[in-house]
């Protein structure tokens, strides 16, 4: 019944959203619920509410509760506190100056707070909305006012909250040393930390990839379907957030393919393709809104994207297949030679990572390399083609 009463409520939503490219406080509230009625229906519960309820009953009714903190929670909190300086020390002053693209942005927040809540803004050749209701919540929250601080403040919000899931994802594919190191190199690395400060919606792309792959990598491991339910979240979230994050679903289902050519279980693989087809409906349940504008406005949802692809006159040069492998070779290079010249990322020709965190990513690749070739483990290859 949970079930049906949410595939009912989104095909209301459908109705809702239609034509509308407007939040309102009704559609909102049923495309909400429509989703909350889907996952409850297919969460699997590890306790029983009876059960939950006689564990917090008895939490409180100990006389004294004695903590556990070992040296590795020390370490963790000290390691989040160095990567958290990183992130928010003089935040007002860097990055110091807002760019046009910035101030399109801030014209958007404002249609916001003045009562208009599009679903896609398609003012500056159109952008998803997550980052301008994130900055009109900061304005609302912090009293910050319609200025670049409100902006840096969000992005830098979500550069922190992929921290512990950058440690979680590592201690997934390794073990704990592997996550700490992540977290310490992305919190404390040049390039990730250009993209939360700069205030653009970069940051949106890994702060939605992190917590996804850790879930799908988790959930293939614990065979727990319930993680594969977050991760649909995230999914349908990172959709919302940032145009690039829309070639993030073919990257599942690569892995999920390197994933199912590896194992050699039928039934596992048939387990996996069905917590699959869960993650999908419940980021397509996410995504509707959007979903929905881009099927009715596919020119306008689309132009974004294929301005930056195929440039002005909006065709495929004839040269297209050797500038993909230049591009290829250029997105590699960029990370421990040279990282271009846009220099709103960036500092223009010097490479995107610093020396050590460009030294382990070289020492990575081999790594991975040499390991696959000696364990085939789908994972390793998986992590190389995302490179």
């Amino acid at each position: 019944m949970p079930l049906l009463l949410g595939l009912f409520l989104s095909l209301v939503a459908v109705f809702l959203f239609i034509n509308k490219n407007q939040f309102n406080t009704f559609n909102v509230f049923i495309w909400l619920a429509g989703l909350a009625c889907v996952i409850w229906s297919i969460w699997q519960p590890q306790l029983s509410a009876a059960a939950w309820f006689d564990k917090i009953r008895t939490f409180f009714q100990k006389d004294a509760w004695q903590p556990h903190i070992s040296r590795w929670h020390i370490l963790f909190v000290v390691v989040l506190g160095i990567c958290i300086y990183f992130r928010v020390h003089q935040l007002g002053e860097v990055a110091p100056e807002m760019t046009s693209d910035h101030l399109e942005k801030l014209w958007d927040v404002n249609d916001i707070l003045q009562g208009n809540s599009p679903v896609y803004f398609t003012r500056n050749t159109g952008r998803e909305g997550l980052q301008m209701y994130l900055i009109a919540a900061t304005v609302k929250l912090f009293g910050t006012g319609i200025s670049f601080l409100s902006m840096k403040i969000g992005t830098v919000a979500l550069g922190l909250f992929m921290l512990p899931y950058m440690y979680l994802l590592g201690k997934e594919i390794g073990n704990r040393w592997t996550g700490m190191l992540a977290m310490l190199l992305m919190g404390i690395g040049f390039w990730p930390n250009v993209l939360a400060r700069v205030a653009l919606r970069f940051i949106l792309y890994p702060a939605f990839v992190a917590p996804l792959l850790y879930h799908i990598f988790r959930g293939i491991r614990t065979s727990n379907r319930n993680h594969f339910i977050a991760a649909g979240v995230f999914l349908g979230l990172g959709l919302h957030g940032y145009t690039p994050f829309r070639i993030v679903p073919i990257l599942v289902m690569v892995m999920i393919g390197l994933y199912l050519i590896h194992e050699r279980s039928n039934q596992t693989r048939k387990q996996v393709l069905v917590w699959l087809g869960l993650l999908t409906l419940v980021a397509l349940i996410v995504f509707l809104p959007l979903l929905l504008y881009g099927l009715e406005n596919p020119v306008i949802f689309n132009h974004r994207l294929t301005s930056r692809l195929l440039g002005a006159n909006q065709t495929l040069p004839e040269s297209a297949l050797p500038t993909f492998g230049v591009n290829v070779w250029n997105g590699l290079m960029m990370t421990i030679w040279s990282s271009g010249n846009t220099w709103v990322t960036t500092l223009p020709h010097q490479p995107s990572l610093d020396v050590v965190a460009g030294a382990m990513f070289v020492l990575g690749f081999g790594l991975l390399v040499a390991r696959y070739v000696q364990k085939r483990h789908w994972v390793d290859i998986f992590l190389l083609l995302i490179r």
